[in-house]
């Protein structure tokens, strides 16, 4: 009896001791969770003294010019007592400005990107690169003429590229004569030819295609006479050997508007 009696104790002390292994563990496991608890609490807080001793130490009083102590983020100035609240909202105002002025920066940066995008899918790949304009093509109406392959067209895109990337709220349309011709007389109601009366910047090239004496002319001398009164920019662009050879296939009441600012293109071809 003794020897089952003593089995028995023994086996229900062991279970006790196994049972009470599992409590110290957990409750060491507990104790170990609730340092790292304080350990990272107390990382915070230093990285939060750390931060307000930066900004004690970098933000002088408004008033006296007096730094603040490394301490009391509401606290009043040592000096003259100037509340420090005061000043760290100013900072935070400050930082405020500076968010605004990067989220500004941002959508301009964007808005730049989608004007080039835009911008670009309208040009022709071999024009994207034209640069270096000529200085009278700054002029509100330009006619640019030469033989072929002297760098006419180049040179009406390089002036493009320039007013696009400084006054890019400007919409252009580039076209040639009998092109624009034939849209317009497509449109039995003629509404096609407000585009080329409004658009703000117009190129109108291969204009020596149309005849002088053609009934066409008269319309592009429309467009042309319209654009002149509304100061509106205009390229005109002509094959034309020489300035003499220009009266003989553009009406005088044309060459008239662009009179001042006749650029002639010479050289050898450059195609």
């Amino acid at each position: 009896m003794n020897f089952k009696s003593t089995g028995a104790d023994l086996h229900r002390q062991a279970g006790e001791y196994k049972i009470g292994q599992e409590e110290l563990k957990r409750k060491q496991a507990m104790h170990e969770a609730n340092r790292e608890k304080e350990r990272e609490e107390k990382r915070v807080l230093e990285v939060e003294d750390e931060r307000l001793r930066i900004i004690a130490e970098t933000i002088p009083c408004k008033e006296c010019g007096n730094l603040f102590d490394s301490r009391g983020f509401l606290e009043d100035c040592d000096v003259c007592g100037e509340k420090k609240r005061n000043v760290i909202m100013e900072r935070h105002e400050i930082e405020v400005n500076k968010e605004i002025i990067r989220i500004e920066k941002e959508r301009e940066e964007r808005a730049e990107m989608e004007f080039n995008h835009n911008y670009f899918s309208k040009i022709p790949p071999k024009y994207r690169e034209a640069k270096n304009p000529d200085e009278r093509l700054s002029s509100q109406f330009s006619l640019l003429f030469g033989k072929n392959g002297t760098g006419k067209t180049w040179q009406a895109y390089a002036e493009l590229h320039r007013i696009g990337y400084s006054q890019s709220n400007n919409n252009f349309l580039i076209t040639t004569a009998e092109s624009m011709i034939g849209r317009i007389r497509s449109d039995y109601a003629m509404s096609n030819k407000s585009d080329y009366l409004d658009v703000d910047i117009l190129v109108i090239d291969e204009l020596e295609k149309i005849d002088k004496a053609d009934r066409n002319m008269s319309t592009v001398s429309d467009i042309i006479h319209y654009r002149h009164d509304w100061e509106k920019k205009t390229i005109l662009i002509c094959n034309a050997k020489s300035k003499e050879y220009l009266y003989k296939i553009i009406p005088i009441s044309v060459l008239d508007r662009f009179r001042h600012n006749l650029i002639e293109m010479s050289g050898k071809s450059r195609r």
